[in-house]
């Protein structure tokens, strides 16, 4: 079941007016804490790969950071309002992520999820994601672009 939201993209005017709301929907992330800075630090690509997803009262229900590292994009953080997650909105992020990575020519989408988060674990993995590695108490994990595109289910 999907929910009636709205992807935009993020960018540093719209992650400073709703720094609070996403700290919020964050706090129950399983893994590091995450602060304003790490929301509101400037990154390569941070504000032309990031995306906001609103609910119909415009309101943030969920949120993907995300820079370009090398040739790939990296997702930082991807959080979703608990009373909404299962309903396909962390899939709408990802694709509309998915969308201006490609147009910058990057091939490849790669992530860090801590190890005991085993739901988002499982998220990824049916979304094509496989682990390339590990850092600390992290999965690092990546998916091809256009494969990721296919198995998600939608255009990029």
């Amino acid at each position: 079941m999907t929910v009636d939201c709205t992807i935009i993209p993020l960018t540093a005017v719209r992650a400073a007016e709703h720094v609070e709301a996403l700290l919020a929907i964050d706090q129950d992330v399983i893994g590091e804490r995450w602060t304003r800075a790490h929301v509101l630090t400037p990154m390569p690509g941070k504000w032309e790969l990031s995306q906001l997803a609103l609910d119909a009262g415009k309101r943030p229900a969920g949120f993907l950071i995300a820079s370009q590292k090398r040739e790939h994009i990296h997702v930082h953080r991807l959080a979703v309002a608990e009373s909404l997650r299962g309903k396909g909105i962390g899939v709408l992020l990802l694709r509309a992520a998915a969308s201006p990575a490609t147009e910058r020519g990057l091939s490849t989408m790669t992530l860090k999820v801590a190890e005991e988060n085993a739901s988002a674990i499982r998220f990824y993995l049916r979304l094509g994601f496989t682990e390339t590695g590990r850092m600390g108490a992290n999965l690092v994990m990546s998916v091809g672009l256009e494969q990721f595109v296919k198995q998600s289910g939608g255009a990029a």
